[in-house]
């Protein structure tokens, strides 16, 4: 660019020569600045992230020290049983439990049913109920968890029984851990949820009226597990003791 200065002290005419800086030098040097900051973004999203996911534990559940019960109201009481017979395993990390709890799946066998009376607990196995023979599985698959409180939580997946699947949700809490007594180095993880369904959902609609109004059984059970569990590359059996 020619700038023509000019004045009455200076009536000749001065050209001053100034470069003008091209702008397409500038645009590999933009393009090599953003990618500069993309890939320092990318890495900090890695130091966030990473942790999160690298301290989850697999873990399985110890079916000696755990119980899966249920609740159902009987006349004007309630009646109790549990199932003697489950497994599970989920991955879980203590110090950020909500963050870390996945991958939960809880399979129970049907006929493993007990609510201490012998002939109730052939009517509970036969097609009124659970069906065993054509449903020998009741499993839970979990998908989202949500912190309700300090080590509290909701626990929300698919449950299926009867071949039926509906959703349902825990109210679990991390209730700690401990060193296990008969596995050096090892932490044994606590567990404590509570679950609520209707029966009818899952076609199990067997009922009698009563003389007086009423129906001998309600409709809706409360399911709680008591969950201890073990690191999953250590021999549940070894903490059975």
């Amino acid at each position: 660019m020619t700038l023509n200065l000019a004045s009455k002290h200076t009536p000749q005419l001065i050209n001053l020569e100034i470069p003008v800086c091209s702008r397409q030098p500038f645009k590999p040097y933009l393009r090599s600045l953003f990618m500069i900051y993309f890939v320092n973004i990318l890495a900090l999203i890695s130091l966030i992230v990473v942790p999160l996911q690298a301290n989850a534990i697999p873990m399985g559940v110890d079916p000696s020290h755990s119980s899966v019960e249920f609740q159902i109201k009987h006349l004007a009481s309630n009646v109790t049983g549990r199932f003697e017979s489950f497994s599970g395993s989920f991955d879980f990390d203590p110090k950020k439990p909500e963050a870390s709890l996945k991958d939960v799946k809880i399979t129970i066998a049907a006929k493993s049913i007990n609510t201490s009376s012998v002939k109730r607990d052939e009517h509970l196995r036969n097609p009124d109920f659970f069906d065993v023979t054509k449903f020998e599985a009741i499993t839970f698959v979990g998908k989202s968890v949500k912190k309700k409180g300090k080590n509290k939580f909701e626990l929300s997946g698919d449950l299926t029984l009867r071949g039926v699947t509906k959703p349902a949700t825990w109210d679990l809490e991390y209730l700690g851990s401990t060193e296990n007594p008969f596995v050096k180095g090892e932490e044994v993880f606590s567990f404590t949820g509570k679950t609520k369904l209707n029966r009818k959902d899952f076609n199990m609609v067997w009922n009698k009226a009563l003389d007086k109004g009423g129906y001998i059984l309600g409709d809706e059970v409360t399911v709680t597990a008591n969950i201890e569990a073990n690191p999953a590359d250590k021999p549940i059996e070894a903490a059975a003791k």
